[in-house]
């Protein structure tokens, strides 16, 4: 599959540069095997995203450049010209989904350099050498209340970590762009690659009557998983698992909105099943400015008593982060809440987008909606990731009972490896 994903005829077929004949031939592999669809559609995707996020026309190949594309289909010898840029023979994985996990650095999928920034001709110009500690640091939410007493320092330590925040700091977007353009093809990492990842503890509402949200998260996670539930047919690592990634990999569509400078905030509280008293909230944040823009987003836990961040489960110390959500940026992350009693109101959101502030009232939904439901099953299955003998049954069926209620395409490869995952498990 993977020999297939990364063929010029298969970049030629999404581009729609592929000669009748044999995009009818494309069609026909690709519906024929279920992985292939899901890798497919996360390449239609994130195509799509990344010309609507550059502000981009559809990609379309010159002549020469699909001359090219075809002849070197039909013959693996044809030597490209100086100026095309060849990839390594080492074993590669789906370029998209390693471009994918480049432009994710708009939310937190970190990509470090040598030396990180130089200007040419207007433009930025990135050093090529990637450093593969920066690319494979977790998500952070340092400001985030905790009273946990152990930590652990992930690969790459503070430096790594201030390299990082300069990167995004000083120009967040033209960062991006560069590094889609230029990044490598980055294997899965080795365990010993990443830090231990632990659980986060629920903090007091009274102790800490307001919390400070992180605005980044990453998703690198999310490609992690599923290449190793379809490529690999094997349940991934426990320190490959990162809640808020993975959660992050999906949006929530519908809910409580509100907006200030052209950041969009969108919330749903729905109740957990089978867990009186305990709630998720979700919150998705989008920038639709044309540049990366400052905020600060607080929670405000009125009538909880108890909550905390699902995910981030790395602690790396007081550690700085970036306040700038560039261009383009969309982050989703989710709040657990515990009370004594039914809630209709579980607090206030407080966001700040460049000194101008904004509130909503946190509330309970009548009924959840169709993308809260799916971001619910999510958080679901990176919970039972690190269990996965437990609960097979009952994951199965939320699945099979939200299946009827989906249309995204992403959403619906979501299930694809959610499955496959149930499956490698019950061989065990």
């Amino acid at each position: 599959m993977n020999e297939l994903l990364d063929s010029p005829r298969m970049t030629a077929w999404l581009l729609g540069e592929l000669p009748a004949q044999e995009a009818a031939e494309m069609e026909r592999l690709v519906a024929a095997e279920p992985a292939l669809q899901v890798a497919v559609r996360e390449k239609q995707l994130f195509h799509a995203r990344l010309s609507t996020l550059l502000g981009a026309e559809k990609s379309a190949l010159e002549p020469r450049q699909r001359e090219l594309i075809l002849r070197s289909a039909k013959n693996n010898e044809v030597t490209p010209p100086a100026n095309l840029v060849t990839l390594s023979p080492r074993r590669t994985y789906s370029s998209w989904i390693v471009l994918a996990t480049a432009a994710a650095v708009i939310i937190g999928v970190w990509i470090g350099i040598h030396n990180p920034l130089s200007e040419q001709d207007g433009e930025m110009a990135v050093d090529s050498q990637i450093t593969r500690e920066i690319a494979l640091l977790p998500s952070l939410a340092p400001d985030f209340p905790s009273e946990n007493s152990s930590s652990a320092v992930a690969v790459g330590g503070s430096s790594a970590m201030d390299t990082r925040t300069a990167l995004m700091t000083q120009k967040p977007n033209e960062f991006l762009v560069s590094i889609a353009k230029q990044i490598a093809h980055q294997p899965l990492p080795q365990i010993s690659e990443l830090p231990p990842v632990g659980r986060r503890g629920l903090i007091d509402a009274n102790t800490h009557p307001r919390a400070s949200l992180p605005i980044i998260a990453g998703t690198a996670s999310w490609n992690w998983v599923k290449r190793c539930i379809l490529e690999e047919k094997t349940l991934p690592n426990e320190r490959l698992i990162r809640r808020e990634e993975i959660i992050n990999a999906f949006a929530l569509d519908a809910g409580s909105s509100a907006s200030q400078q052209g950041i969009e905030f969108t919330s749903e509280v729905a109740p957990v099943s089978n867990q009186t008293g305990h709630y998720r909230m979700a919150i998705t944040l989008r920038n639709t400015n044309a540049s990366a823009t400052a905020v600060t987003m607080e929670y405000v836990p009125a009538m909880v008593d108890r909550y905390r961040l699902v995910g981030f489960d790395v602690d790396m110390g007081k550690q700085q982060v970036s306040k700038l959500l560039p261009a383009g940026a969309m982050t989703t992350i989710m709040l657990e809440l515990q009370a004594p009693r039914a809630l209709d109101q579980v607090g206030v959101l407080s966001a700040v987008v460049n000194g101008k502030s904004v509130d909503t009232i946190a509330s309970l939904s009548s009924s959840s909606s169709v993308s809260m439901k799916h971001l619910l099953l999510i958080a679901d299955f990176a919970d039972w990731l690190r269990q996965p003998e437990s609960s097979n049954a009952a994951l199965l069926q939320a699945v099979n009972a939200l299946e009827s209620q989906l249309s995204d395409p992403q959403r619906l490869s979501s299930l694809v490896v959610i499955k496959q995952a149930i499956s490698l498990a019950n061989q065990k």
